[in-house]
Protein backbone atom coordinates (compact mmCIF):
# COMPACT_ATOMS: atom_id res chain seq x y z
CA UNK A 1 0.00 0.00 0.00
CA UNK A 2 2.64 2.63 0.76
CA UNK A 3 4.12 2.38 -2.22
CA UNK A 4 0.70 2.97 -4.26
CA UNK A 5 0.18 5.64 -1.93
CA UNK A 6 3.55 7.16 -2.81
CA UNK A 7 2.66 6.76 -6.19
CA UNK A 8 -0.69 8.82 -6.16
CA UNK A 9 1.10 11.74 -3.79
CA UNK A 10 3.46 11.91 -7.07
CA UNK A 11 1.07 12.96 -9.11
CA UNK A 12 -1.21 16.06 -9.02
CA UNK A 13 -4.58 16.94 -7.32
CA UNK A 14 -7.32 15.39 -8.92
CA UNK A 15 -5.63 12.76 -10.58
CA UNK A 16 -7.56 10.33 -11.59
CA UNK A 17 -6.70 5.90 -12.21
CA UNK A 18 -7.42 2.91 -12.43
CA UNK A 19 -6.11 -0.02 -10.43
CA UNK A 20 -4.37 -1.55 -13.93
CA UNK A 21 -1.81 1.61 -13.22
CA UNK A 22 -1.11 -0.58 -10.45
CA UNK A 23 -0.69 -3.88 -11.83
CA UNK A 24 3.35 -3.97 -11.54
CA UNK A 25 3.25 -3.49 -7.82
CA UNK A 26 1.24 -7.08 -6.74
CA UNK A 27 -1.98 -8.68 -7.56
CA UNK A 28 -4.95 -7.29 -8.96
CA UNK A 29 -6.58 -8.11 -6.08
CA UNK A 30 -4.00 -6.96 -3.53
CA UNK A 31 -4.02 -3.61 -5.35
CA UNK A 32 -7.97 -3.10 -5.10
CA UNK A 33 -7.62 -3.55 -1.30
CA UNK A 34 -5.24 -1.58 -0.99
CA UNK A 35 -7.30 1.50 -2.76
CA UNK A 36 -9.83 0.11 -0.75
CA UNK A 37 -8.51 0.71 2.52
CA UNK A 38 -6.85 4.09 0.78
CA UNK A 39 -10.84 5.24 0.09
CA UNK A 40 -11.88 4.25 3.71
CA UNK A 41 -9.11 6.54 4.92
CA UNK A 42 -10.14 9.68 2.83
CA UNK A 43 -6.96 9.62 0.72
CA UNK A 44 -8.54 8.74 -1.99
CA UNK A 45 -11.87 9.66 -3.77
CA UNK A 46 -13.68 6.82 -5.53
CA UNK A 47 -15.70 8.11 -8.19
CA UNK A 48 -17.28 5.15 -9.77
CA UNK A 49 -16.25 1.18 -9.61
CA UNK A 50 -12.79 0.71 -10.21
CA UNK A 51 -11.60 5.00 -11.22
CA UNK A 52 -10.61 6.54 -8.45
CA UNK A 53 -9.14 10.82 -8.03
CA UNK A 54 -6.49 11.67 -5.81
CA UNK A 55 -7.57 13.75 -3.09
CA UNK A 56 -6.23 16.13 -0.85
CA UNK A 57 -7.04 17.18 2.77
CA UNK A 58 -6.29 20.38 3.97
CA UNK A 59 -6.58 19.95 7.41
CA UNK A 60 -3.66 19.82 9.60
CA UNK A 61 -2.34 16.46 8.32
CA UNK A 62 -0.90 18.56 5.41
CA UNK A 63 1.83 20.08 7.51
CA UNK A 64 2.62 16.53 9.44
CA UNK A 65 5.75 14.42 9.01
CA UNK A 66 5.77 10.87 8.25
CA UNK A 67 5.77 9.64 12.13
CA UNK A 68 2.77 12.22 12.33
CA UNK A 69 4.86 15.22 13.80
CA UNK A 70 4.23 18.22 13.12
CA UNK A 71 6.98 19.02 10.87
CA UNK A 72 7.63 22.75 12.73
CA UNK A 73 6.86 24.55 15.69
CA UNK A 74 5.43 27.55 13.47
CA UNK A 75 2.59 25.53 12.31
CA UNK A 76 1.51 24.24 15.71
CA UNK A 77 -1.51 27.14 15.26
CA UNK A 78 -2.54 26.57 11.87
CA UNK A 79 -6.53 26.84 11.95
CA UNK A 80 -8.63 26.42 9.42
CA UNK A 81 -12.69 27.15 9.44
CA UNK A 82 -15.74 26.67 6.99
CA UNK A 83 -18.44 28.02 6.62
CA UNK A 84 -20.04 26.45 3.40
CA UNK A 85 -23.71 28.70 3.30
CA UNK A 86 -22.25 31.97 4.46
CA UNK A 87 -24.98 34.90 3.91
CA UNK A 88 -23.88 37.01 0.61
CA UNK A 89 -22.36 39.89 1.05
CA UNK A 90 -22.52 42.98 -1.49
CA UNK A 91 -18.64 44.19 -0.49
CA UNK A 92 -17.64 40.26 -1.23
CA UNK A 93 -19.54 41.01 -4.68
CA UNK A 94 -17.96 44.18 -5.50
CA UNK A 95 -14.56 43.28 -4.69
CA UNK A 96 -14.59 40.02 -7.23
CA UNK A 97 -15.78 42.10 -9.55
CA UNK A 98 -12.40 44.48 -9.63
CA UNK A 99 -9.96 43.12 -12.34
CA UNK A 100 -7.06 42.94 -10.06
CA UNK A 101 -9.22 40.72 -7.31
CA UNK A 102 -9.93 39.22 -10.53
CA UNK A 103 -6.70 37.94 -11.40
CA UNK A 104 -5.38 37.13 -7.47
CA UNK A 105 -8.36 34.65 -7.46
CA UNK A 106 -7.37 33.25 -10.95
CA UNK A 107 -3.55 32.87 -9.53
CA UNK A 108 -5.40 31.27 -5.90
CA UNK A 109 -5.32 27.77 -5.93
CA UNK A 110 -7.00 27.05 -2.87
CA UNK A 111 -8.83 30.36 -2.31
CA UNK A 112 -10.20 31.89 0.49
CA UNK A 113 -11.99 35.07 1.65
CA UNK A 114 -12.64 37.14 4.70
CA UNK A 115 -14.60 39.97 5.46
CA UNK A 116 -14.33 42.45 8.93
CA UNK A 117 -15.14 46.19 9.47
CA UNK A 118 -12.39 48.86 10.68
CA UNK A 119 -14.35 51.25 12.14
CA UNK A 120 -17.21 52.20 10.15
CA UNK A 121 -15.17 51.14 6.51
CA UNK A 122 -15.97 47.67 5.57
CA UNK A 123 -12.60 45.13 4.71
CA UNK A 124 -12.46 42.06 2.01
CA UNK A 125 -9.34 40.22 2.14
CA UNK A 126 -8.42 37.36 -0.38
CA UNK A 127 -5.47 34.81 0.49
CA UNK A 128 -4.59 31.73 -1.04
CA UNK A 129 -4.71 28.70 1.68
CA UNK A 130 -1.09 27.26 0.02
CA UNK A 131 0.41 30.41 2.26
CA UNK A 132 -0.32 30.09 5.59
CA UNK A 133 -0.51 32.46 8.30
CA UNK A 134 3.01 31.37 9.88
CA UNK A 135 2.92 34.09 13.08
CA UNK A 136 -0.08 35.46 14.26
CA UNK A 137 1.53 39.26 14.12
CA UNK A 138 2.09 39.03 10.34
CA UNK A 139 -0.90 38.47 7.24
CA UNK A 140 -0.94 35.65 5.14
CA UNK A 141 2.29 35.43 2.55
CA UNK A 142 -0.39 35.91 -0.36
CA UNK A 143 -2.81 38.66 0.38
CA UNK A 144 -4.68 40.50 -1.39
CA UNK A 145 -7.24 43.80 0.64
CA UNK A 146 -9.87 46.02 -0.65
CA UNK A 147 -11.34 48.44 1.86
CA UNK A 148 -14.46 50.06 1.09
CA UNK A 149 -16.08 53.03 2.57
CA UNK A 150 -19.88 52.72 4.08
CA UNK A 151 -21.29 54.34 1.14
CA UNK A 152 -19.36 51.31 -1.33
CA UNK A 153 -16.65 53.63 -2.73
CA UNK A 154 -13.14 51.75 -2.63
CA UNK A 155 -11.13 53.56 -0.18
CA UNK A 156 -7.86 51.42 -1.25
CA UNK A 157 -6.58 48.02 -2.33
CA UNK A 158 -3.46 46.25 -2.79
CA UNK A 159 -1.11 43.81 -1.18
CA UNK A 160 -1.24 43.55 2.84
CA UNK A 161 1.98 44.20 3.81
CA UNK A 162 3.39 43.56 7.58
Amino acid sequence: MNLILKRIWAKHRGFVFTPREFARLGTRAAVDQALSRLHRRGQVRRLTRGVYEFHMDLSDRLFRGAQGTTASSNFAGLEHTYYPDAFPNPFIEQARRLPEVQKVLWFARFPVTRFHKEGPDAVVEFLDLRFPTIRKDRPAGFTYQVKFAPDGRVLSQGWVRR
